[in-house]
């Protein structure tokens, strides 16, 4: 993380994020971490409480500060990977005045939390 957070900083979020371009980050899990840690505002203190799937893409929401995923059809991500005890983290809550398309909220199974939707649903053109 000492190295990872200050290039992310420096070079990745100076040169391309401020200028509304796309950035890919393949990393290993560490450096994920740490990358999150800072965009997600992680405490230190609890980031080992996050697990990153391998080989599964995060899209980071620059706007509401959490991560989305892509919605592959197969079913619910929550049963099928490990994000660990601290997914809260990674997923947070949102003000549900804010809803509108894709960062639409919805109420947790027990219903009592509002959350950033984590599922970006791709949409096909079908001719």
């Amino acid at each position: 993380m000492e190295r990872t957070i200050p290039f992310f900083r420096d070079e990745i979020w100076k040169n391309s994020v401020k200028s509304n371009k796309n950035v890919l980050i393949a990393s290993s899990e560490n450096a994920i971490r740490g990358i999150l840690m800072h965009l997600c505002d992680i405490p230190p203190e609890r980031i080992n409480e996050i697990e990153i799937p391998n080989g599964l893409p995060l899209i980071y929401s620059q706007k509401n500060k959490c991560i989305k995923l892509l919605d592959d059809g197969i079913g619910n991500h929550f049963e099928r990977y490990n994000f660990g005890k601290g997914k809260e983290l990674l997923f947070k809550p949102c003000n549900s005045s804010e809803k509108s398309g894709e960062e639409a909220c919805f109420i947790s199974e027990d219903g009592s939390l509002f959350a950033c939707d984590p599922i970006i649903r791709l949409q096909t053109n079908k001719n």
